[in-house]
């Protein structure tokens, strides 16, 4: 299709039509204004993709599944369980014509091997509040701001683990700039990076991907970022900075 006057995309400035294949954005084609005769009838395209289905729930995701017809709809996940127990299996009538687990993945060759590490956290968790499943984040900003031993203790085994690229994963703006400040004090060079990011140590996405591969940074703290459908081959640590745990892996490939 790369070479073909017959695709088109529905995204950001483009509204294409009329085209056998078109690449579309939830956020875009989710919109009430374009799900209409005037862009599309329902039963314009005979077979439907949807990637990252497990987002399906969702309000934008539910609004073009009821209203295109398709002769055929294929939905695509690596996590299909979802923290909030919302079901995406009923959706597709728990019809699922293919799945694989993550370590017949990794026996199969079809991702990279790794290595994990949990770290023994002393954290006290049992007084705070969950909502939804989720620790609230200003109860979690309260908890971790204010202890220096655990910025030590996750200090202590990266360097035990060391990594010359890692991505760490944190719980909020606030923990992720803590997070790259601490590793800067110690002669790491990190940033924290977040949606509409304001903060002293944030940086955009891709500015701080460069930085990342080039060797500016060897740390990225990150929130609610990277966490799906990203390839990062220079990563070979993964860190998880929030929670009952922190987390390693070496050798890992985002996928």
């Amino acid at each position: 299709m790369r070479h073909s006057d017959d695709y088109g995309f529905f995204r950001g400035g483009h509204r294409d039509t009329e085209k056998a294949v078109v690449f579309a954005s939830v956020a875009t084609l989710g919109k009430e204004e374009y799900l209409n005769e005037g862009y599309f009838p329902k039963d314009y395209f005979q077979y439907i993709v949807v990637d990252e289905f497990h987002h399906a729930v969702n309000n934008q995701y539910r609004r073009i599944l009821s209203y295109f017809k398709p002769l055929f709809l294929l939905g695509l996940t690596a996590t299909p369980e979802r923290m909030d127990a919302r079901n995406i299996y009923e959706i597709c009538d728990y019809n699922v014509p293919y799945e694989i687990d993550l370590a017949d993945a990794i026996n199969k060759g079809m991702l990279a091997p790794f290595h994990y590490y949990g770290i023994y956290d002393a954290t006290d968790y049992s007084g705070l509040r969950i909502v939804r499943g989720h620790y609230q984040e200003t109860d979690l900003d309260k908890l971790y701001l204010t202890n220096q031993a655990r910025f030590d203790l996750i200090w202590k085994y990266y360097e035990k683990y060391p990594s010359r690229r890692a991505l760490g994963f944190c719980s909020s703006r606030k923990h992720a700039e803590e997070m790259a400040r601490q590793f800067n004090l110690r002669g790491c060079p990190a940033a924290a990076v977040y949606s509409n990011a304001q903060g002293e140590f944030s940086e955009e996405r891709d500015i701080a991907l460069s930085g990342l591969r080039e060797g500016t940074y060897r740390v990225i703290f990150s929130v609610d970022m990277f966490n799906e459908g990203e390839v990062i081959i220079c990563v070979r640590t993964i860190s998880k900075c929030f929670r009952i745990r922190c987390v390693f892996l070496n050798r890992a490939i985002i996928q």
